[in-house]
């Protein structure tokens, strides 16, 4: 497998990741990871310096 850029003319993909709970319950130590894990990632690529072009793979042979 190798990492190939999008085209410039393509717009990169995007998804959208919830995370949820139950509000009457605490959050249980690996939800408490998972969400901070999540919010690292979602910082990194709304970072203003973020080349999306670069941000998909395409697999090819």
């Amino acid at each position: 497998m190798r990492l190939l850029p999008f085209a410039s003319d393509v717009p990169a993909p995007t998804r959208r990741i919830l995370l949820a709970r139950a509000a009457a319950r605490p959050a249980t130590p690996p939800a408490q990871a998972m969400a901070r894990v999540l919010r690292t990632v979602a910082g990194r690529f709304t970072a203003p310096d973020l080349h999306r072009a670069r941000l998909g793979a395409v697999r090819r042979g």
